[in-house]
């Protein structure tokens, strides 16, 4: 007997469980709107953007032309990443904050491997 009401327990919570994921907080993730704070840039005192900050162009200890090169490509192109992020008037979606998030990071992750590529010894 106890087994069996433990089984009808399981089934109503994955029930609600399902309704949950079908609708209500999809509905709701969807509609919200992140507002997006100002800038708050570290490298600005060293009169470095965004994307150069974030790629670190001031660290190349060994003077490579090929590391200052995708340093300054990918410090572009996160710029035009983060230009496009504070341009949208009513902020960003939980989905654009997710994907913009993503993008810097791949931005970085490339960034990262082609220097890693260009400088290996190996």
């Amino acid at each position: 007997m106890q087994n069996a009401e433990n089984e009808k327990q399981e089934r109503e919570a994955v029930s609600e469980s399902q309704e949950l994921i079908d609708g209500s907080i999809i509905d709701h993730i969807e509609a919200k709107v992140i507002e997006v704070p100002p800038l708050i840039n570290p490298g600005q005192k060293e009169g470095l953007s965004w994307g150069q900050m974030w790629v670190g162009v001031d660290f190349n200890p060994g003077g490579d032309e090929r590391v200052a090169k995708i340093k300054a490509l990918c410090a572009e192109l996160s710029d035009l990443v983060n230009e496009e992020v504070y341009s949208k008037e009513d902020g960003l979606t939980m989905q654009g904050s997710l994907l913009a998030s993503q993008a810097q990071l791949s931005v970085l992750e490339a960034q990262m491997m082609c220097v890693k590529f260009v400088t290996f010894k190996y």
